[in-house]
């Protein structure tokens, strides 16, 4: 997105690079607006933006160019809660129909509990394990993760994690 172009010219040319038309952007206008909750912050350039008001265009935008598979990297580590509670409330319905599925890129424990169905860890770019039981793969992930460390600093950094993340 470019900074010296108001919100609004930045979403018709971010979704054309998405391959959407002028009548295909105009469709979905609305939603954009409503869903982003930027009002008139959309006629303003967008390096006048805060980094939480970008990551709203841009997850907006990018939702709206109805993918059957949506790639999210911790994108909703950026912006305020609600709007993170939103995009999260939106996401679990936007699973719910046919052929659409989220893939969600995170080490966040708590979100991963509340928001997979099915969970793959990687190490090195490589899958190391996969599980619909999303406990067990938090647990693995875990003791992966804490692998090197001795019983009692292994048990010390799980409780440390359960205090802050859970």
């Amino acid at each position: 997105m470019h900074p010296l172009f108001t919100g609004r010219e930045n979403i018709h040319i971010k979704s054309a690079m998405y391959g959407m038309t002028k009548k295909q952007i105009e469709e979905k206008m609305d939603f954009i607006v409503e869903f982003s909750d930027l009002g008139d912050f959309l006629d303003m350039p967008l390096g006048n933006y805060s980094s939480g008001m970008k990551a709203r265009l841009a997850y907006t935008v990018a939702i709206a160019t109805d993918p059957n598979i949506f790639i999210i990297d911790e994108a909703l580590a950026v912006g305020d809660s609600l709007f993170k509670a939103k995009c999260f409330d939106h996401l679990q319905e936007f699973v719910k129909q046919p052929r659409k599925a989220v893939i969600f890129v995170s080490n966040h424990i708590h979100k991963v509990l509340r928001l997979a169905n099915r969970v793959a860890i990687l190490e090195k770019g490589k899958k190391i394990f996969e599980s619909s039981d999303i406990p067990e793969s938090v647990d693995y992930y875990m003791n992966n993760c804490l692998g090197r460390l001795d019983e009692k600093s292994r048990q010390h950094m799980l409780d440390r994690v359960k205090f802050y993340e859970l």
